[in-house]
């Protein structure tokens, strides 16, 4: 670990500029790296998912994940066997079998789906729980682009795309956060959910802010100004050799 840790140091440093993908990830370049960044989020084809806000709202919760360990997917099915409450799984991965064993009844795992499965999924579920707390997060963005709420753990990258019910702004919510990772928190937050009431058109807008144009645009301003900024540089250094 120490030789790969100077490699990686050594590689860092003949970066000319970062660009992360949430804040989460630029104060981790900071950490790491001692180095500045940009912050640029991840896109979402907003076209492929929006399709899904036309699905009629039926009465089960959704998880959308890869089915490893780190995704912390365990305790959202104990509180889900401890709610009694319709949850499907969509995905797969190593941790599958032992998820199906812990999991009750109400519990319904689809494996992978094609694409739009998924969407209907999306689009029909009463929300989106997200229980792993990541640097960023494409789950919440595609569920908000159905017009599909969240309820999510509070920690990491999701705390800066979504609008959770209790902020302190005039923008119409998109998640209920708890702040835990533990079933008793989750349950908390899905009880408190479903006395809530959420506009999927207003939803749909805020996923559309994330779209790929958008993102283009974006990253094209950044790679211009950062060429700026080095060709200035080049110049200035040519202009001093010449002096």
């Amino acid at each position: 670990l120490p030789y790969f840790k100077k490699r990686d140091k050594l590689a860092a440093g003949r970066v000319d500029h970062f660009i992360g993908i949430s804040e989460t990830t630029r104060k981790a370049i900071k950490t790491t790296y001692d180095r500045d960044a940009d912050v640029l989020y991840c896109p979402i084809d907003f076209d492929r998912f929006s399709p899904g806000i036309k699905e009629d709202k039926q009465t089960h919760y959704l998880i959308v994940s890869r089915l490893e360990r780190w995704k912390q997917l365990e305790y959202a099915i104990e509180a889900f066997n401890q709610l009694g409450l319709p949850l499907r799984v969509v995905g797969a991965g190593d941790d599958e079998d032992r998820l199906q064993a812990l999991a009750g009844p109400n519990v319904q795992f689809l494996g992978a789906v094609d694409d739009a499965t998924l969407v209907r999924e999306y689009g029909q579920a009463r929300a989106v729980i997200f229980p792993p707390a990541l640097e960023y997060g494409l789950v919440p963005l595609e569920a908000c682009a159905t017009g599909t709420p969240v309820i999510a753990i509070g920690i990491g990258g999701v705390t800066e795309t979504m609008i959770p019910t209790d902020a302190k702004t005039r923008q119409s919510p998109t998640a209920v956060f708890y702040y835990e990772p533990t079933a008793e928190a989750l349950m908390a937050a899905v009880r408190d959910f479903e006395g809530m009431t959420f506009d999927r058109q207003s939803l749909a807008n805020h996923a559309r802010d994330f779209d790929i144009p958008k993102f283009k645009k974006a990253l094209r301003h950044k790679v211009e100004e950062q060429w700026a900024t080095y060709s200035g540089n080049q110049r200035a250094r040519t202009l001093a050799r010449e002096v």
